[in-house]
């Protein structure tokens, strides 16, 4: 099987962990890196090799054989670049929260679910020792009822 082709938007704070997080799959391959600022979508992209800089919103949803997006941008943006993947019938996976409001998430996921496009929201941070050393004492009960 050949390795999924996906194309990250955002190159900001989280578009490096993010990065390096899908070089840890053998199969996904970042293939374009989208930003509105395009500098910093050229300056992300170097040290992973990825070639694909579109100077354009449109320029990254006409590249061939995208498999899925991943929006990594700010909360803001997260409603407009989901909708826009959803609306071109391309996978979305989109760090939390996927919108400003729930009416918004809603939309989204009803439009998605109509079109039969998949759309996955995640969080990243809940993998961190830190976080994961915490939910395990709070699962040993040693501090008692946690409300």
């Amino acid at each position: 099987m050949s390795a999924l082709r996906f194309a990250m938007i955002g190159a900001g704070f989280l578009g490096r962990y993010q990065l390096a997080a899908w070089q840890e799959l053998s199969d996904a391959e970042c293939v374009a890196i989208y930003d509105r600022d395009r500098s910093k979508a050229l300056q992300l992209a170097e040290p992973f090799g990825i070639k694909e800089i579109p100077t354009s919103e449109e320029g990254l949803f006409q590249l061939p054989c995208l498999d899925f997006v991943d929006v990594v941008t700010d909360v803001a943006s997260h409603a407009h670049f989901v909708s826009a993947c959803i609306s071109r019938n391309i996978p979305a996976i989109c760090q939390k929260p996927l919108a400003p409001t729930l009416e918004i998430a809603s939309e989204l996921v009803a439009e998605a679910m109509a079109r039969q496009v998949p759309l996955l929201v995640h969080e990243n941070w809940r993998w961190q020792a830190p976080m994961r050393r915490l939910k395990a004492i709070l699962d040993s009960g040693r501090l008692g009822t946690v409300i």
